[in-house]
């Protein structure tokens, strides 16, 4: 029974500690992201509505990993694998930002090409 309380209280540490760890959040955030704009085979791999489902597994398995990482190497350093994962997440960010912005180009060239403000004369000039 001492074993079992002992055993409560690391898993209270551990999701405490996993609670405090904003790199972690954000690149979980960050991947939820990429799996909704990822399709495969004609489906995004993650579909609307499944973000919070999704999101409460990767907690799951990151608090799993993290009370194994506490139980079998304590001088695991946990603020070192969080400013990692912060970075990551952040270069991450920086992707889905670009690919916006490529998207709303690519939107808004379409939609102004029939316009004059828009019209494209390179078939006109190769044509002479």
């Amino acid at each position: 029974m001492e074993l079992l309380l002992q055993n409560l209280e690391s898993i209270k540490a551990v999701a405490l500690m996993l609670g405090t760890m904003g790199g972690f959040a954000a690149l979980v955030a960050v991947l939820i992201n990429f799996g909704k704009k990822i399709k495969i085979k004609g489906a995004y791999l993650i579909k609307d509505g499944q973000a919070p489902t999704v999101s409460l597994v990767c907690n799951l398995i990151g608090m799993v990993a993290l009370f194994i990482a506490q139980q079998f190497f304590p001088q695991f350093d946990v603020s070192q694998v969080d400013t990692v994962m912060s970075m990551i997440a952040t270069i991450g960010m920086d992707i889905l930002t670009l690919l916006g912005q490529l998207k709303v180009s690519e939107f808004t060239h379409n939609t102004t090409k029939a316009t004059v403000i828009g019209k494209s004369y390179s078939a006109e000039n190769l044509l002479g």
